[in-house]
């Protein structure tokens, strides 16, 4: 008769001394090391850190440590710089910024000098078909691919203002400041925000042969002004939900000095420069396993030059191209070893110039891929299967011929040793 009270107390005294605790949502995560190395394809990576220790200043010094790139400059400061991988070219070598492709119309080469290196968080490098198979249909369409991340995503630890300032300094009139605003505002919404601008005289001596006549000359018309500015935004409303947008100008004045003379270095060629283009990305995951990609991007460009010296010929030209870019993606990963997607991408582009004889060309460029993967311990195996639909018209004059054409892809790796990182790909 006295057990039932006894039981009682002793269940309410243990009431008193349990409490819960609800935790914190926890990210469990891959290092993205071992990703790289059991890729199918060909992979490298450099980070904000491991740029710092290599003391690189720009997207091209930070190239040169990547294995199989081929840095092209046309000239010093304000010159182009294109990349281009293990002899591919330039326009087998895509560039994406912040999940989106570059693109330029008139000669199909990415600039990449217009870029700073501040503020990039990741560079990666993939030569081929990459285990990423959730990637827009353009960005598989190319033989390499150059990423380029600018903003982390936001974190409750993190909220106070990360502000830079700083000049950097040279040669023949070379000076460039940069300023950069970053903040997780809320713990869903980062912002940044970044400006720089580039100021150069150019005006490097040279040697001069001219028989037995030997002058210490100085470059002329070489000034050069440039500035861009950009702004990011990445906001997370829940955990399987983000939004990120970006918008982007930059501008360039230069003197091209042009060949040299004898006797005289009168040059008063010019050539003036504009880009913008503004972005929105978005992506979510679903029940089932289901994961939807959607971006918009909108891109502009101007380039003016001019030769008031030139006689008898025209002194002046001046070039616009546009381009309007939806893409969207669909990814299923219906098991732990499987995953398919599905995108699609629709590219409009026009080009036109003052140029009397400007056709005025249009495209519109339809890109669908299908691609599959599936993984276990030690095998990697992604297939893809590309179609390109290339539809152009001119305003002017006769047409470019339109194209359609199906490329289909594969790779494979394979882990040769059970406990130790030694691969093959195929």
């Amino acid at each position: 008769m006295t057990i039932a009270p006894l039981v009682a107390s002793l269940m309410m005294a243990f009431a008193d001394t349990v409490r819960t605790h609800q935790m914190q949502p926890l990210e469990v995560t891959e290092d993205l090391h071992q990703q790289i190395i059991r890729s199918s394809a060909p992979q490298y990576t450099l980070d904000a850190e491991e740029m710092g220790r290599r003391g690189a200043t720009s997207l091209a010094d930070a190239l040169v440590a990547l294995p199989g790139v081929t840095l092209r400059d046309y000239g010093g400061a304000g010159g182009m710089k294109t990349v281009s991988v293990r002899g591919l070219g330039t326009k087998h070598t895509g560039v994406s910024y912040d999940g989106l492709m570059l693109g330029d119309a008139q000669n199909g080469e990415i600039d990449i000098s217009r870029y700073t290196l501040d503020g990039v968080e990741r560079l990666t490098l993939t030569i081929g078909d990459g285990d990423n198979i959730f990637v827009p249909a353009r960005q598989a369409s190319t033989a390499a691919v150059l990423s380029v991340e600018t903003l982390s995503p936001p974190t409750a630890s993190d909220s106070i203002v990360h502000a830079t300032a700083l000049v950097r300094a040279g040669s023949w009139g070379y000076v460039n400041p940069y300023v950069r605003y970053a903040q997780n505002v809320t713990p869903r919404l980062a912002l940044a925000a970044q400006a720089d601008y580039t100021h150069a005289d150019n005006c490097y001596p040279f040697t001069l042969h001219n028989l037995s006549l030997i002058t210490r000359e100085r470059r002329a018309n070489s000034r050069m002004d440039a500035g861009h500015a950009d702004i990011s935004f990445l906001w997370q409303p829940t955990e399987n939900h983000n939004l990120g947008g970006k918008a982007y100008w930059w501008c360039s004045d230069r003197q091209l000095p042009g060949q040299v003379h004898y006797y005289t270095n009168l040059s008063r060629e010019t050539l003036t420069e504009q880009n913008a283009f503004g972005q929105l990305t978005y992506q979510g995951h679903y029940h089932h396993g289901l994961s939807l990609r959607a971006a918009a991007k909108s891109n502009w460009s101007h380039t003016d030059y001019r030769d008031p010296l030139y006689q008898g010929g025209l002194r002046d030209a001046a070039y616009w191209q546009r381009e309007h870019y939806v893409t969207a993606s669909l990814l299923c990963v219906p098991s732990d070893h499987w995953s398919v997607d599905y995108a699609a991408d629709y590219i409009f582009n026009s080009l036109n110039s003052s140029l009397p004889t400007d056709r005025r060309p249009q495209r519109h460029t339809v890109l669908q891929t299908a691609a599959g993967k599936w993984h276990n311990g030690r095998f990697t195996i992604t297939a893809r299967l590309l179609h390109s639909l290339y539809l152009n018209r001119s305003e002017r004059g006769d047409a470019a011929q339109n194209i359609s054409h199906l490329s289909p892809s594969a790779s494979a790796s394979v882990r040769l040793l059970r406990h130790h990182d030694l691969y093959a790909r195929v």
